[in-house]
């Protein structure tokens, strides 16, 4: 009995770090957030409406949100059917002040850029959707799996 209650206690020690814990839920900024308290090159998600996109001679756009707003500089395969008055979310990081730049510290580098989905319709198939909408799977904050309906880009 004295030699099973050992093992026991020795295989659950050994078994005890072996369960992940489940990973927190990232922070989505909203341009004033970060401007107020910025966090520094760190890769962060911020969102907000695109504008400026295409307009002027660089790969930037300008992201507002909480009524202020940050030039998001990107690689141009990142913003195909992204448009101005758009919603979107954008993985990167904040360059600081000290890293100069044209914008100091209002510089953000994006690695990734996300259309936030316009519609929370839920459906099966496309014949659930609207005219011009799709139906596509989405993965939301509690990692859950849905389908919804948003505006399909690639009819034109």
């Amino acid at each position: 009995m004295k030699k099973i209650f050992i093992v026991l206690i020795l295989v659950s020690v050994i078994f005890s770090g072996c369960v992940e814990p489940k990973p927190a839920q990232e922070k989505i900024f909203n341009v004033a957030e970060l401007l107020e308290n910025p966090v520094y090159e760190k890769e962060i998600k911020i969102q907000g409406k695109v504008s400026g996109l295409g307009e002027v001679l660089c790969l930037c756009f300008d992201l507002t949100s909480g009524e202020k707003s940050l030039v998001i500089w990107y690689d141009p395969v990142m913003v195909k059917g992204i448009e101005n008055g758009d919603q979107v979310i954008v993985t990167g990081k904040l360059d600081s002040k000290e890293a100069g730049g044209a914008n100091p510290g209002k510089d953000f580098w994006a690695t990734k850029i996300e259309l936030e989905l316009k519609s929370e319709k839920l459906c099966n198939s496309d014949l659930d959707c609207g005219k011009g909408e799709k139906c596509l799977d989405t993965q939301w904050s509690d990692n859950a799996f849905y389908k919804l309906c948003f505006e399909d880009r690639q009819q034109d």
